[in-house]
C-alpha cells in the first residue's frame, strides 16, 4: 500500500507573490492598529509615557498626551503597496512630521535669545488681551533667566507600536503560510 502526493510547483510559484502581498497588507494594518493603541493607552502598557507637568496640564486644560487635536495621530498612514517593496507605516509628510520625530525620540533644545524674545512677546500679548486672568491660567510665560535648555521627553509611539505588533505579525504570517502550504490557497 502506498500514497502518492503530487504538488503543482508551477501553480504554487505563481501564487507566492500574491501571498507575500497579502501578508504585507495585513502586517501594515496590524502595525497601524498597535500604534493607535499606544496613543489611546498614553504609551506602551509596560512603560507609560512620562506624565505632563502641572504647568503643561494647566496650559492644555487636560492630562492627555499628544492627542489634543488628533493631527499627529491622524497623520499616521500606511504607505503605498508596491509589489516587491516593503510597505511602510508612519508619518511621511506635512506639519506633523517634525512634531512626530520630536516626540518619538525626545529633544533637547538650546534656548536662544530669539526664543526668549518670542516667549516674552507671546506673554505680553496674551496678558494684554486677557488682563484679568489668574497667573496660573495664562498659557504663555517668559523663560526664566537660568533656563538654558528645554527638554522634551521621548514618548515613542511608532517604535512602541512596532514592538507590540511584532508577535501578532509573526502569528499572522504563520497562519498564512500554514494555509498556503496545506491548500495552495492565499487566505487566512
Amino acid at each position: 500500500m502506498s500514497v502518492s502526493i503530487e504538488i503543482n510547483w508551477t501553480e504554487l510559484k505563481e501564487r507566492l507573490p500574491l501571498l507575500v502581498q497579502k501578508m504585507k497588507e495585513e502586517a501594515a494594518i496590524i502595525l497601524l492598529s498597535r500604534i493607535i493603541e499606544v496613543f489611546e493607552n498614553q504609551g506602551p502598557l509596560d512603560a507609560p509615557w512620562q506624565e505632563l507637568t502641572e504647568l503643561a496640564i494647566g496650559k492644555k486644560g487636560s492630562r492627555t498626551i499628544l492627542i489634543d487635536s488628533g493631527i499627529l495621530k491622524n497623520s499616521i498612514r500606511i504607505g503605498p503597496n508596491i509589489e516587491g517593496e516593503p510597505i511602510e507605516v508612519g508619518i511621511f509628510e506635512g506639519p506633523a512630521l517634525t512634531y512626530a520625530m520630536t516626540h518619538e525620540y525626545g529633544a533637547v533644545i538650546e534656548v536662544t535669545q530669539k526664543m526668549r524674545d518670542f516667549f516674552l512677546a507671546k506673554t505680553l500679548e496674551e496678558r494684554k488681551h486677557k488682563p484679568n486672568l489668574p497667573e496660573e491660567n495664562y498659557i504663555w510665560h517668559p523663560l526664566r533667566s537660568d533656563t538654558e535648555v528645554i527638554e522634551i521627553p521621548a514618548r515613542p509611539f511608532i517604535r512602541s507600536g512596532f514592538e507590540r505588533a511584532e508577535k501578532d505579525i509573526e502569528e499572522m504570517m504563520q497562519r498564512y503560510w500554514q494555509v498556503f502550504i496545506t491548500t495552495g490557497m492565499v487566505s487566512k
